[in-house]
């Protein structure tokens, strides 16, 4: 299903994902379609991690992210949720020991593999440029996408309810 996911996107060559690297690196959970079945466990609390970056006593900047994966890579990956470097202390590299430190721990989990992603808001041309002075890509052909709130996911979940309940009695 991952080479017809990436055929279907026009990134046919960009799947690198054997099924032995995905058995070795996915937990796969029993069929959902009819049915939820929950995952073992909730996730920790603390789901993200912060590196911190300090000036004599001074927070200077910090990059929070958390874990990702690819499925064409079939690798962990790390994804960059915030990035800030406070406006006294710019222009002094402190972003690119950020990002060093990001790729140090991106390299660390995937055996070398995997990516570091991150967004960027578009009138941020500054930190734009940035990113690609250090090797970032723009992504221009993906959009991003979220659900947010709980009434949101509350009606996301109803709608799957519904497709549960009419799939349940077209089987009878």
């Amino acid at each position: 299903m991952i080479q017809e996911l990436a055929d279907f996107e026009k990134e046919s060559d960009s799947n690198k994902a054997t099924p032995e690297k995905l058995l070795e690196t996915v937990n796969f959970a029993d069929d959902v379609a009819l049915e939820h079945i929950p995952l073992a466990g909730a996730p920790s609390r603390k789901v993200a991690h912060c590196f911190v970056l300090t000036i004599g006593e001074k927070v200077a900047g910090m990059a929070l992210f958390f874990y990702n994966y690819s499925t064409w890579l079939a690798s962990p990956g790390v994804y960059l949720e915030d990035l800030y470097v406070r406006p006294e202390f710019r222009r002094r590299g402190l972003a690119t020991l950020l990002f060093g430190a990001l790729a140090e721990e991106t390299q660390r989990i995937s055996e070398g593999k995997g990516r570091l992603e991150w967004s960027c808001l578009r009138w941020n041309e500054g930190a734009l440029k940035f990113y690609e002075r250090i090797g970032g890509t723009r992504m221009e052909e993906w959009v991003s996408v979220r659900v947010a709130g709980g009434d949101k996911l509350e009606h996301l979940k109803q709608l799957a309810d519904e497709v549960r309940a009419s799939s349940n009695n077209n089987n009878k």
